[in-house]
C-alpha cells in the first residue's frame, strides 16, 4: 500500500489488487444482494454467481465490492493517517480499466481532519443590550398590545403614511408587459411591513385615494430566477386608507385580555415589563452567540479539504426539504415564498457548510488547547439515551462510533462554554 499527503488535508491510497482477491469482494458482494436476483428457471436468492454475471455482468457489483475492499484497506493504513481521516473515500481511477482475470491499482483519496492556526478565543468582544426595562421600553410594548387589540377605521385625513393600512390595484410590467403573478385588485397591506421588495411601499407613501402612481423598481438579485435583477414598473391605484384605532388602557380592558392573568393596569405593567426583561435576556443570549461564532471564525485560520463540505450540504438540504413538507409544500415552492431560487439555494448551502465545518474544527482545537475531557457520567447518560433508540444488535455494532459521537460533542460543548464564559462584554 502506498499512502501519499497530496496536501495537509487530503490523503492518497494506492493498494495493488490481485484479481483473487477482487474476485472474493464481487462474491461477498453478491450473497448481500443474490436475496432479490430472479432469472427463469431459479427460485429467487437462488441464482448461481457465474450465471447472474454471464446475464449482467460484474460492473453492476462493484459499488458493493468496493465498500468491501475499503473495509479492509482501511484497516491497513497507518495509524497516524487513519486517526486523521474526515470524510468519504472518493475513487480516482478510471473502474472501465478493470478487466476480468487481471490486477489493478486501487486508487482513492480521501479528506483529512481539517488544519486549524491560532490560539486567539478569550476576550472576544461583545456588546450587550442592559437587561433593565426603561419607560421608553415599556411604553412601546404597551402600545404594542394596544395596536394587536385595536379597531382598524378608515383614515380621517386621504394621505397615506408608514403604518397605515392601504388597500389598492397594481400592475407589473417588465418591458411594459404584464408578468405572471405581478398584479392583484384591492389587495391589503400595511406600509412598513416590507413584505413587497424593497422600495415599493417607501415609493407609495405620499399617495393620496384614487391616486395613480407608478413605481420603478429592481428586483432583488437574489429573487425568483426569473425576474432577479430585472427592471419593474408597477402601476398603483389607492383605494383606501386605515389605520388602527387605540383602545384605553384601563384595568377594563385589561381584564378582558386573552392569556393575561392580571386584572388592573397596575399588574398588567409589572406583567409586561418581565416579559420586556425576558425578551431581552433572550436577545443578548443570542448575541453572545453569534459575535462569539463570529470572532472565532474571525481569529482563526482553518484549512480542510471542500469534500468535506457534501455531508454538511446534504444535512441542510434535508432539513429545508423537511421543512417544506411540513407546510405542505414542494421544496421549489418553499424557497420562492421565502425569496430563494436554486441558485440562491446552493450558495447559502455551501456558506453554511463552509461556517459549520470551519467553526467545529475550531472548537476541536480549543478542545485539544484546554485538555478538556467529557466527563464520564455525561457520556454515559447519552450512550445509555441512544441505547433507547436502538435494537439491541444496532446498538451494539454502532456503539463505537456513537461514543466517539459523544465524545466528541461533548468536548466541542466545553470548548464552547469555555468561550462563552471568557466574553469581554460591554453594555449599551
Amino acid at each position: 500500500m502506498k499512502e501519499t499527503k497530496v496536501s495537509e488535508v487530503l490523503l492518497k491510497i494506492s493498494e495493488d489488487v490481485s484479481w483473487e482477491s477482487f474476485k472474493h469482494a464481487l462474491t461477498h458482494a453478491y450473497e448481500h444482494e443474490k436475496g432479490e436476483v430472479e432469472i427463469k428457471g431459479f427460485r429467487k436468492g437462488q441464482v448461481p454467481f457465474e450465471l447472474f454475471v454471464k446475464k449482467f455482468g460484474y460492473e453492476v457489483l462493484y459499488e458493493s465490492a468496493f465498500n468491501h475492499l475499503l473495509s479492509h484497506i482501511y484497516r491497513d493504513i497507518s495509524e497516524e493517517n487513519r486517526k486523521l481521516i474526515a470524510g468519504k473515500p472518493v475513487l480516482t481511477f478510471d473502474v472501465k480499466t478493470i478487466k476480468p482475470e487481471e490486477n489493478f491499482v486501487f486508487e482513492f483519496e480521501v479528506a483529512l481532519e481539517p488544519k486549524v492556526y491560532g490560539d486567539n478565543y478569550k476576550g472576544i468582544e461583545v456588546q450587550l443590550t442592559k437587561e433593565e426595562v426603561t419607560k421608553e421600553a415599556l411604553d412601546l410594548k404597551v402600545k404594542e398590545v394596544l395596536k394587536e387589540n385595536g379597531e382598524l377605521v378608515l383614515k380621517d385625513t386621504p394621505v397615506l403614511e408608514s403604518g397605515d393600512e392601504a388597500t389598492f390595484d397594481f400592475k407589473g410590467y417588465i418591458n411594459d408587459e404584464l408578468f405572471d403573478g405581478g398584479s392583484a385588485e384591492n389587495y391589503t397591506l400595511t406600509i412598513g411591513s416590507n413584505q413587497f421588495i424593497p422600495g415599493f411601499e417607501d415609493q407609495m407613501v405620499g399617495m393620496k385615494l384614487e391616486e395613480t402612481r407608478d413605481i420603478n423598481l429592481k428586483f432583488p438579485t437574489e429573487y425568483k430566477e426569473d425576474l432577479a435583477g430585472k427592471d419593474v414598473k408597477f402601476v398603483v391605484t389607492l383605494h383606501e386608507i386605515k389605520v388602527t384605532k387605540l383602545p384605553e388602557l384601563t384595568d377594563e380592558f385589561v381584564s378582558k385580555l386573552k392569556e393575561n392573568s392580571a386584572k388592573t393596569v397596575e399588574e398588567f405593567e409589572k406583567a409586561l415589563s418581565e416579559k420586556v426583561l425576558s425578551e431581552i435576556k433572550e436577545t443578548n443570549e443570542k448575541v453572545k452567540e453569534d459575535e462569539l461564532v463570529k470572532g472565532l471564525l474571525s481569529n482563526f485560520e482553518v484549512v480542510y479539504h471542500e469534500s468535506l463540505e457534501g455531508t454538511e450540504i446534504e444535512n441542510f438540504r434535508e432539513s429545508v426539504a423537511q421543512q417544506a413538507q411540513n407546510y405542505k409544500m414542494d421544496l421549489e415552492m418553499f424557497l420562492s415564498m421565502n425569496g430563494l431560487d436554486k441558485e440562491a439555494f446552493e450558495k447559502m448551502s455551501k456558506e453554511r457548510a463552509e461556517k459549520t465545518i470551519k467553526y467545529q474544527a475550531i472548537l476541536d482545537k480549543i478542545a485539544q488547547l484546554e485538555n478538556v475531557t467529557p466527563k464520564e457520567e455525561e457520556v454515559n447518560a447519552r450512550l445509555e439515551e441512544n441505547r433507547k433508540h436502538l435494537s439491541k444488535d444496532e446498538f451494539e455494532y454502532y456503539k463505537d462510533y456513537i461514543l466517539e459521537d459523544i465524545k466528541v460533542s461533548l468536548k466541542r460543548h466545553e470548548a464552547y462554554l469555555l468561550v462563552l464564559n471568557n466574553l469581554k462584554v460591554t453594555y449599551k
